[in-house]
């Protein structure tokens, strides 16, 4: 139910014919008002900036923050702040939180090679590596405390893997991929990403807990970029056509529904709880400025841009409908949580 702002490449590129029916196609009013929520923006204490990059159910979030120096850090819903770094490292992010409050992300040396880590509820940090690899990014965990990334082999060759709860590592990629990029992974263990094709296109998977893969397109000439995945097995994210960008849900059943913020030229959904609700962000025609758009399981778009932000960017959305993200202020990145 959460994702990782823009640590993916996304490259441009048109994808091979072929794909899933898209069932419908949905152009909702931005700005349309959302039911009453409370919204909050907080900073870590003493940081220049500060970056969710997830929540779990519980209402923790974790993420990044500047102080100087790029570390970790967890928010309780009571407001307390826990602090963490890789010791004697250069930069920690934290990138995932499941249900215990265990956390996963990825550390840099300083030689600026990237390395995974599991931290437990207890504060314990686990470290490790996928073996052979030039840099290794974890951007998921489960229930159960297994973690699902990427691993780079060689200059732009990426696969995927998994760490069980016990440490084994298991590698895959999508058959017949140059690279494939794991974006999420949900508490069940499903995973969701895209893969990359030597011609450069690009088409989503969904890789099942047993291993079993399944790709697919959105509309089978833009490139497709999941984002996020629900524990019902639903992933959302992104796709281009032309030269704009459009969101869109896929079920479980394969049936994808398509859908625009109203004067949006890109749309791009980012998480997605359990009941099929979506939030993610939006730039509007003729403007720079990013909006944050809720779109609720039955296709209302409503903007929950923080006021007075110049950029509002959800990452992630909860089963009680707590949204956690960043905004811009224009002096700095600070967090914030829309409570329903």
């Amino acid at each position: 139910m959460s994702t990782t702002r823009k640590n993916w490449i996304m490259p441009e590129a048109r994808l091979r014919s072929g794909s899933p029916l898209v069932v419908a196609f949905s152009i909702l009013a931005a700005g349309a008002p959302a039911q009453a929520a409370t919204t909050i923006t907080f900073d870590v204490p003493g940081a220049t900036y500060t970056e969710p990059a997830a929540i779990n159910d519980s209402g923790t979030i974790t993420g990044m923050f500047t102080a100087p120096g790029r570390r970790g850090f967890m928010r309780t819903t009571d407001g307390t702040f826990t602090t963490f770094r890789v010791k004697g490292e250069s930069a920690t992010y934290p990138t995932g939180i499941n249900r215990h409050g265990v956390i996963t992300g990825y550390y840099v040396d300083h030689q600026r090679v990237g390395h995974g880590f599991v931290r437990s509820k207890h504060g314990k940090l686990t470290l490790f590596d996928v073996p052979g690899a030039l840099y290794t990014e974890p951007f998921g965990i489960d229930d159960s405390g297994a973690v699902a990334g990427q691993y780079v082999v060689s200059v732009n060759i990426v696969h995927g893997f998994i760490r069980a709860p016990d440490g084994s590592i298991t590698t895959f990629n999508v058959s017949g991929a140059a690279s494939t990029y794991v974006s999420s992974m949900n508490g069940k263990g499903e995973i969701g990403g895209w893969y990359q094709m030597t011609d450069g296109t690009a088409d989503g998977f969904v890789r099942a807990a047993d291993g079993a893969i399944t790709t697919y397109n959105v509309d089978g000439q833009g490139a497709t970029y999941p984002a996020g995945i629900n524990d019902g097995g639903a992933a959302t994210g992104f796709y281009n056509h032309g030269s704009d960008q459009s969101g869109f849900v896929r079920g479980r059943d394969g049936k994808i529904v398509t859908f625009d913020v109203q004067s949006a030229w890109a749309t791009e959904a980012t998480a997605v709880d359990d009941t099929g609700t979506i939030v993610g962000s939006y730039y509007v025609s003729g403007g720079h400025e990013e909006h944050a758009f809720l779109r609720s399981k039955t296709g209302n778009i409503a903007t929950i841009d923080v006021a007075g932000e110049e950029l509002t960017y959800p990452v992630g959305i909860n089963n009680a409908g707590v949204v956690a993200g960043e905004c811009y202020d224009g002096n700095g990145f600070h967090g914030f949580i829309r409570t329903p």
